[in-house]
């Protein structure tokens, strides 16, 4: 049965697909109903146009050539886009064929709007890249992974190295009980000693933030140099199949020469700069060589030389190869650092640390000024920074001065005791923070040495309770606790000094002499429960009132209670209900004023009542950001039986 006209028309009409009936000349001559809601016009609208109105890609010029390639192929099949009567271009699949009817040529379209196709393309496409991102990142975590395993390997089997060979050394000496063989192996015992001492330094050094190292300095000869490096190294030149040869100019016999100096800082410098040729050199032989020159002063300049015979060092990065976070021509990872740490560490010991051009692998060269030392320490010789002093010199301010050490491992209150008793009268001992209170209750000291870590009460407890009974005498710190916070969490509580194990005259008597001022004043005296000053002054809320027009803060030694005028709360952007604490006065310590802050803070800590006021001018910051100078005067009062810090402040 034959389809009417009438049927087709519907038919066609309601098509899902767009159909569109275009003359020879291009104007339209039929659409459907999906044509008109899909492109937003009527129909009288639609049939005024031409196929270059919502056509993108064709002109009225290109549309003759289009239509005589159609009568020749009779069909044709392409994407382009079409625009809707709001101008917006969407996606469209056209098939288009070529018509005859009665004389008259038509173009039928059937158009498909690929508008949600393509948006699912790129919904994939999105995916795709994303996927690629991720899998790009997994590939370099799972490298960054492979490499971490790799030097934790190479780092473990370092420490296990360094720490096995000492303590065998150790274990073997021990096993001879014999008073001889002892008195023989002292200076071994000392050695692998401060070998130990020096890996636990290298393992220290890995949890800092910063790469700050306090200067030490201690006798050696480069005998023990040269060994501690070999130490140091040994995994590398393993791991990497290097071989490693030391020399001496004049082949000097490296046991016959001993000096004074950073040990440790050497050390590390020389094997880093070995490890460095091991990793990144690509060559496979390192050596080290030393040569001296002897002056009349009894110093020795010391050059020391690292060179390798790998790629060597590009001339146009040598000049930045010692900038933080430098890499040089290198396929191994790395902070980009360890040169740059390793220069900054000699020139605080007043020496030079280079790269010299070389036409082979690379060559740094290591010049540093060091005191010479006889064989072997002598007896009664403290050593401090490069000068040594005689203990007798120093005996006759120390040795009327008494001491309580408070310590809780037995062995070091045995040898602690005994080392500190070649310095002063009378040494006491206190297992815990509990314990020195207890002694301080029934006599006085001229110092208070105290470890950290202790049970019961630890020694930052001892010092913030002592400090806030008012107890001003000299209190220092030695604890094995010096990384992190822990070093200015002593110091904020009043500790005069703080300096890391193991206890050596070397490093009490850097204190002491920095203290000599304070030991001149009168001795503390004896702690009756919690100690009270004389000085008597009005209540703290009378103060208040009284200086409610000035920057004033009251702080409770004891309690640590703050109370503060509106005024000091105006000038530091502080809320009228906001409660005043220890961590909200830090925020207005800005970086840069800190340590100046915690100088401050110590000269007020060992100031008695009524004593002069103690004056700072520093750049504060208020807690709206504001940066301002500020002059802060604090003195110690008695207010109503308790110690009171009452501190001024004003803008300057």
């Amino acid at each position: 049965m034959e389809l009417s006209r009438e049927v087709l028309d519907t038919v066609l009409d309601l098509a899902a697909d767009e159909v569109f009936l275009l003359r020879p000349d291009g104007s339209l001559k039929y659409a459907n109903q999906s044509t008109l809601i899909r492109r937003g016009f009527s129909m009288d609208e639609m049939l005024t146009k031409a196929v270059w109105d919502w056509n993108s890609f064709v002109t009225e010029s290109s549309w003759q050539r289009r239509w005589e390639s159609l009568k020749q192929i009779k069909s044709a099949r392409f994407e382009s886009r079409h625009v809707d009567k709001n101008g917006e271009s969407f996606p469209v699949d056209i098939q288009a064929h070529y018509l005859c009817f009665d004389n008259h040529e038509y173009c039928l379209c059937f158009v498909n709007d690929l508008s949600e196709l393509a948006e699912k393309v790129n919904q994939l496409d999105k995916k795709h890249k994303e996927l690629a991102v991720a899998k790009s990142r997994a590939d370099e975590a799972l490298k960054s992974l492979h490499d971490l395993q790799e030097r934790r390997s190479l780092l473990f089997a370092t420490i296990a190295h360094e720490l096995r060979t000492p303590v065998a050394a150790i274990s073997m000496l021990s096993s001879d009980d014999s008073a001889e063989s002892w008195q023989d192996a002292r200076n071994q015992v000392h050695q692998l000693a401060r070998d130990l001492l020096h890996t636990l330094d290298d393992m220290r050094r890995l949890t800092q933030d910063n790469h700050t190292r306090e200067v030490t300095s201690e006798q050696f000869n480069l005998q023990n140099l040269f060994e501690s490096v070999q130490l140091s190294v040994s995994a590398y030149i393993t791991r990497y199949r290097m071989k490693m040869q030391i020399s001496a100019s004049n082949n000097a016999d490296l046991n016959e020469i001993w000096l004074y100096g950073d040990l440790y800082r050497l050390k590390v410098v020389l094997s880093n700069l070995v490890k460095n040729a091991c990793v990144h050199s690509g060559g496979d032989q390192v050596n080290i060589s030393v040569s001296r020159v002897e002056s009349a002063e009894g110093e020795q300049q010391l050059t020391f030389r690292v060179e390798d015979n790998g790629r060597g060092i590009p001339a146009d990065q040598v000049d930045h190869l010692f900038s933080a976070y430098a890499r040089g021509v290198t396929d191994a990872d790395g902070s980009g650092l360890g040169l740059h740490i390793a220069r900054s560490w000699i020139e605080e010991l007043g020496g030079t640390l280079r790269s010299i051009p070389s036409d082979g692998g690379a060559v740094f060269e290591l010049v540093i000024t060091l005191k010479s030392a006889k064989r072997s320490p002598a007896d009664g010789v403290v050593e401090i920074g490069k000068t040594a002093i005689e203990l007798s010199s120093v005996c006759t301010d120390t040795s009327k001065l008494s001491v309580l050490f408070v310590e809780d491992d037995k062995i070091i209150q045995m040898v602690g005791k005994k080392l500190l008793s070649k310095l002063f009268a009378t040494v006491d001992i206190a297992g815990d923070g509990t314990q020195a209170v207890d002694k301080l209750e029934q006599r006085s000291y001229d110092l208070i040495l105290t470890d950290y870590f202790m049970p019961n009460m630890n020694g930052l407890e001892l010092i913030r309770q002592l400090r806030a009974t008012g107890y001003t005498g000299v209190i220092y710190a030695c604890s094995a606790a010096t990384l992190g916070s822990e070093f200015n969490d002593l110091i904020d509580a009043g500790a005069n000094d703080v300096f890391a194990k193991p206890l050596t005259l070397n490093k009490l008597m850097a204190c002491l002499a920095n203290d000599v001022e304070i030991f001149q004043q009168a001795k503390q005296p004896i702690l009756d429960g919690k100690l009270r000053m004389e000085i008597k002054f009005a209540t703290r809320d009378e103060l208040l009132q009284q200086k409610s027009g000035r920057a004033l803060l009251l702080i409770d030694m004891e309690s640590g209670e703050i109370q503060g005028t509106e005024k000091w709360r105006q000038l530091n952007a502080v809320g009228a209900q906001q409660p005043l604490t220890r961590t909200l006065l830090n925020q207005t310590i800005p970086d840069e004023s800190r340590d100046k802050y915690v100088s401050y803070s110590k000269q007020f800590f060992q100031s008695p009542v009524g004593n002069p006021p103690v004056v700072l001018e520093i750049k504060l910051c208020a807690l709206d950001g504001r940066e301002f100078m500020g002059r802060v005067t604090s003195e110690k009062v008695e207010l109503e039986g308790r110690v009171v810090a009452c501190t001024e402040l004003e803008e300057i």
